[in-house]
């Protein structure tokens, strides 16, 4: 669709290095969040409550 629309000069995607680069730092601060409370919460527990809850 970029490529049909480049002539008439409407540039629908841009991706820069910048949009990248935070793209990638937002994924991982979600994936490090998203893991580390259930580890967080699990740590709170005895080791056997932490086995029947997973």
């Amino acid at each position: 669709m970029n490529a049909w629309l480049e002539t008439t000069r409407i540039v629908l995607f841009l991706i820069t290095p910048r949009l990248l680069t935070i793209a990638m730092i937002f994924a991982l601060l979600i994936g490090a969040l998203s893991g580390l409370y259930p580890a967080y919460r699990a740590s709170k527990m005895s080791p056997m409550e932490a086995l029947k809850h997973a």
